[in-house]
């Protein structure tokens, strides 16, 4: 009665880089999870502006899924992600899944290589373009979840705040150093 568990781990210290070592059936020890969850079903019957920045797209995958489980529930839903290059590109593997659920995908590297063909730049770039093909009554009816680093986040929710849309519509996730939720390693 075993289910799997997926985790997504960037090693940058001890225990990470033992962690990101470890091979399947590794037996580990796991609390939580901590934290809260989003009001997904609060936005049931709005448009989902899904905005992550670096590792941000982590615990977005939730509400992503969320998204696809009950797309019928949703009007548009964009995901907008930005990190600093190809090579930290996550879950590239679910990208066409994501986009055959009717979910608008839009990422912007801060730097493009040879193989990059998209924007280069930095979220509110792209979150620019989105806003300014939308409508009044999108901006109306938009709920924006945003993960990130605090420097993104805040000229995020500006721009959206700025456009209409209220700050009790926009839920943030901040990405800071995290730590082991016990007050232990800290």
């Amino acid at each position: 009665n075993h289910e799997d568990i997926e985790l997504c781990i960037r090693a940058v210290g001890n225990l990470t880089t033992v962690l990101s070592r470890a091979q399947r059936g590794t037996r580990v020890g796991i609390r939580g999870p901590f934290g809260t969850s989003f009001p997904m079903e609060r936005m049931h019957g709005g448009n989902i502006l899904l905005i992550a920045g670096g590792l941000g797209l982590v615990p977005l995958r939730s509400p992503i899924a969320h998204v696809q489980e009950h797309r019928s529930m949703f009007d548009k839903v964009d995901i907008l992600y930005g990190t600093k290059d190809t090579s930290r590109l996550l879950f590239k593997f679910q990208y066409e899944m994501w986009k055959k659920d009717d979910i608008g995908l839009h990422i912007i590297l801060e730097q493009g290589d040879t193989s990059w063909t998209g924007p280069t730049g930095y979220i509110p770039k792209i979150l620019e373009e989105i806003i300014v093909t939308r409508d009044a009554s999108y901006i109306a009816n938009t709920y924006a979840i945003v993960c990130g680093p605090p420097v993104m986040f805040k000229s995020v929710c500006t721009m959206l705040s700025e456009r209409g849309v209220p700050m009790q519509k926009m839920f943030v996730d901040l990405e800071r150093r995290m730590h082991c939720g016990m007050g232990k390693c800290c």
